[in-house]
């Protein structure tokens, strides 16, 4: 099965609001850059904190993922 795997410039929580409201998706997991354990080599600043770092939405029978791109990532 292919999938797809859309990268946003930090905004894909607004994206993936719009792919609800307009596409009826549904979303299965969001995993956020401040979900992740602390790690002293990989500084993730405040408001880098609330962007996606992953993320699954059921659309059409399909599964698509997407996050967003930051300077931290």
């Amino acid at each position: 099965m292919l999938g797809h795997y859309l990268m946003f410039n930090r905004n894909c929580v607004e994206a993936i609001k719009i792919y609800e409201k307009a596409f009826g998706a549904k979303t299965i997991e969001i995993q956020k850059y401040g979900d992740m354990q602390p790690d002293p080599d990989f500084v993730i600043s405040e408001s880098d904190k609330e962007l996606v770092l992953h993320a699954r939405l059921q659309l059409d029978g399909m599964e698509t993922m997407c996050a967003d791109s930051s300077e931290a990532a």
